[in-house]
């Protein structure tokens, strides 16, 4: 009676210890396969930095963003000379996490040429010579009262030697497309109140 105990154990055992086994080795593979994930390359060429000229405004006050590019590819980067409001995005949420709706951004947009960001470099970007741009620039209105936050994600990146360039009427143009970074890094988020 204990040698059929001992037999039918047996089984059990190898089941349990199976069990175990593959139970650890799915644990195993998870980890590596979020490892994986968590180590894919977020924004691989342009890394954005905003700021705002005020930390409170009252209803109807312009909010006004600076836009800060910063290379973070081992090569240097051409970006065509857009405004602001083209070469990044930009997300508000309110209080409640919920996203303002844009009605789109401004049509004009191009200044013509490009300007280089040496790997590791950064660059301010302006609008006729000013630093600080108005959200509206984006779409945005911002006009009931409440905390927001603002981050911004790069629109585009180019990855062109910088003396390699062709014509297209009268705008010199990066060769090769100028495409948008695949996966964005977001930048810093800014923290504004509105108040009436």
């Amino acid at each position: 009676m204990f040698s059929q105990n001992r037999q039918a154990g047996a089984p059990r055992a190898f089941r349990r210890f199976f069990i175990r086994v593959f139970a650890l080795s799915v644990a195993v593979l998870s980890l590596g396969l979020g490892r994986a994930a968590a180590d894919q390359p977020v924004g691989k060429f342009l890394k954005v930095f905003i700021a705002t000229d005020q930390a409170t405004y009252h209803v109807g006050q312009p909010i006004k963003v600076q836009v800060t590019l910063q290379n973070i590819s081992a090569t240097d980067v051409v970006v065509r000379s857009y405004g602001p409001w083209y070469l990044v995005d930009l997300t508000i949420t309110d209080q409640n996490g919920v996203a303002l709706a844009s009605p789109g951004r401004m049509g004009f947009k191009y200044l013509g040429g490009t300007f280089d960001i040496d790997a590791g470099q950064s660059r301010l970007l302006s609008w006729q010579n000013d630093t600080w741009t108005s959200l509206s620039w984006w779409g945005y209105d911002v006009h009931l009262p409440g905390t927001y936050t603002i981050v911004a994600y790069a629109r585009a990146a180019g990855r062109y030697p910088t003396t390699d360039t062709h014509f297209t009427g009268d705008q010199s143009q990066p060769t090769g497309a100028l495409l948008p970074d695949p996966n964005p890094a977001p930048s810093n988020s800014v923290l504004i109140q509105v108040v009436p």
